[in-house]
């Protein structure tokens, strides 16, 4: 899958994830200023978060990373749905043995889902899931309906 998504050979890419969660997160960009200006990743103890896009923070003083984390620790998945921008994310909590993939309410920063009987596998881009999912490659006459009257699939 991160085949796929390097656009050119001099793209930089970081990795997040778990072996025991079986949970790994890979992600690519420009090195002057695509991975690291749209993609954040933070590590606390036994927790990680990926984040691409922006967050919308009251708390302007404190890192809009480490809010998410503490607000994670404070209210555990309930954190998720109090979060305002435009954003995509994933929050590997080993202690827990959780895993959270989320986005804003609105979709606006998209997340390509494939779910396979013993997997799942999302990207940020389809091409990704494309590269590794054969079945993904099927025309889908009701996805494409969905897709022209509301310009996403439900």
């Amino acid at each position: 899958m991160a085949d796929a998504m390097y656009a050119e050979t001099f793209y930089t890419a970081k990795v997040i994830g778990s072996t025991i969660l079986g949970a790994y997160c890979h992600w690519t960009g420009h090195p002057e200023g695509g991975v690291d200006q749209n993609m954040s990743a933070e590590v606390r103890g036994d927790v990680s978060l990926l984040l691409s896009g922006r967050l919308v923070s009251e708390d302007r003083q404190q890192g809009f990373l480490d809010s998410l984390l503490q607000g994670y620790e404070e209210l555990g998945r309930d954190v998720f749905a109090q979060l305002n921008g435009t954003f995509a994310g994933l929050l590997i909590d080993r202690p827990r043995g959780q895993v959270f993939l989320f986005n804003d309410r609105y979709g606006f920063e998209r997340v390509y889902v494939c779910e396979t009987d013993g997997a799942t596998y999302f990207a940020s881009e389809a091409k990704a899931l494309l590269a590794v999912q054969p079945k993904t490659r099927a025309f889908d006459e009701q996805g494409l309906s969905q897709w022209l009257g509301m310009g996403c699939t439900v």
